[in-house]
């Protein structure tokens, strides 16, 4: 009888940890296409709004091709500050994703669940903000 109730009791603990923190199954995907237009050499920088529940960090999930700079930094206020510079007098198109990504889920189960708490779920949506990027000059011919 004490192996059946100590076994019962692993499987108890075990079914808690691991749906402590289920994903909601129905997730909803968001892009958000922003159109730029810069001249080659040039710098753009944007504010991306913060994404997803309290604990979700926003990422690069698709990095330029043609950079100098491309990076994220975090702000005070939960956005983080976009910044682009492409390549040394490139001209032609680049392409930046940065989408929500989970924080502090996933910790073994130690706290620090965001929103979890009460439902047992966490949302599943995913903003993804899609930088379409278009660098404008002019190119000089040889001989002409």
């Amino acid at each position: 009888m004490k192996k059946i109730s100590g076994l019962m009791l692993t499987t108890a603990i075990v079914m808690f940890f691991t749906s402590a923190c289920r994903k909601d199954e129905n997730g909803v995907t968001i892009t958000k296409v922003i159109n730029i237009e810069i001249n080659a050499n040039n710098s753009y920088t944007f504010d991306v709004p913060h994404a997803g529940d309290a604990d979700d960090l926003m990422q690069i999930t698709k990095q330029a091709s043609h950079f100098l700079k491309s990076q994220i930094t975090p702000s005070s206020n939960g956005n983080v500050a976009f910044a682009y510079t492409p390549e040394l007098n490139y001209v032609g198109t680049d392409e930046v994703l940065i989408s929500n990504g989970e924080g502090a889920h996933g910790n073994g189960g130690k706290g620090g669940h965001g929103n979890c708490g009460g439902s047992g779920k966490h949302h599943d949506d995913t903003t993804i903000y899609d930088f379409k990027i278009n660098i404008k000059g002019t190119t000089t011919r040889s001989g002409h």
